[in-house]
């Protein structure tokens, strides 16, 4: 179970992490394809809350097509959101994922 702002761990735990959750979305709900239709719309603006997210974040959760299209281009990227993404663990939803290298 994951806390949030506000919320207490219950008694006896331990840990208690906190999920946040960061999506490129269409404000008609789309997520699939971001690449697609959101580099129109990047701004400085866009990119430092997209940097802070990451900054602040230790897990990259990502389905198959997306970690495929981030290991071909983030390994080979320099800067503070490069070594912040290429640093983090990444897990990856996937039931045909053959080589996660």
């Amino acid at each position: 179970m994951a806390g949030g702002h506000g919320q207490h761990a219950p008694p006896g735990a331990q840990d208690w992490a906190r999920d946040e959750v960061g999506l490129f979305m269409s404000l008609d709900g789309v997520v699939e394809a971001p690449e697609r239709w959101h580099f129109p719309y990047l701004s400085e603006e866009m990119g430092a809350a997209v940097g802070q997210m990451c900054s602040e974040a230790d897990t990259l959760v990502l389905g198959r097509v997306t970690y495929e299209a981030f290991v071909s281009v983030w390994p080979h990227q320099s800067g503070e959101l490069a070594d912040a993404i290429n640093g983090m663990r990444k897990l990856v939803a996937s039931t045909t994922l053959l080589n996660p290298g």
